[in-house]
């Protein structure tokens, strides 16, 4: 005769949600537009890339990506990296112009369109080069 009651049960699937919630954190990279329109300006290039020791990040904060942000262990690490498909699909979506929270307002509506920018846009300029090629245009205007 069984004694009526709970039985054990796994706790497998609980633990993997929670696992899953600390490892987007612990991985979390900057974003592309981030990246774009900070990190790949040419002085915080230079900082990024010829950075102090640091004995908290890997490869003492020596060998860093700034397109992926991130550090790597050693050289030969990076120079694998650079080889990779991650890597080559990161180094081509920031050759594009980000997505600007003034872009979304502008489509929601809330702010007026820019008719150069709109311009640029349906011309098919989307790359960053175009962009500043247009302002140095502008600028000699």
């Amino acid at each position: 005769i069984r004694m009526a009651g709970l039985t054990c049960r796994k706790k497998g699937a609980k633990q993997k949600h929670i696992k899953k919630a600390n490892l987007k954190t612990k991985r979390f990279r900057r974003d592309v537009d981030q990246v774009v329109l900070e990190d790949m300006l040419p002085e915080n290039e230079k900082k990024l890339l010829n950075q102090p020791l640091d004995e908290h990040k890997p490869g003492m904060g020596q060998h860093y990506c700034v397109h992926c942000a991130k550090y790597f262990i050693s050289d030969i690490a990076i120079e694998t990296h650079f080889k990779t498909k991650e890597h080559k699909k990161r180094f081509k979506t920031c050759k594009e112009i980000p997505y600007t929270m003034e872009e979304a307002m502008r489509a929601g509506g809330l702010q007026p369109a820019k008719p150069k920018f709109t311009k640029a846009i349906y011309a098919g300029k989307t790359k960053m080069a175009d962009l500043e090629e247009s302002k140095q245009n502008e600028d000699m205007q």
